[in-house]
């Protein structure tokens, strides 16, 4: 797994999406994400691969939506 250590935590919600039978990034990986922001975070796992978005087209495009008008109405 990369792991990308940003030198300077983000300010602003993050959300991360992975798949539950990925074999490359596990949860404890995507969870890490949460170490890099001082907003909101969010983890969000779907049925699938490392390509679940393959798959799951159409709720991850619903979860990001639902993530974006959450957003705007804070």
């Amino acid at each position: 797994m990369f792991v990308v250590f940003l030198e300077e935590s983000l300010n602003c919600p993050t959300t991360a999406f992975g798949g539950l039978q990925d074999s490359e990034v596990s949860h404890d990986d995507l969870a890490a994400w949460r170490d890099q922001t001082r907003g909101s975070f969010t983890l969000q796992m779907f049925p699938g691969d490392h390509f679940f978005l393959q798959g799951t087209r159409a709720l991850l495009l619903q979860a990001i939506s639902q993530d974006l008008l959450r957003i705007l109405i804070r």
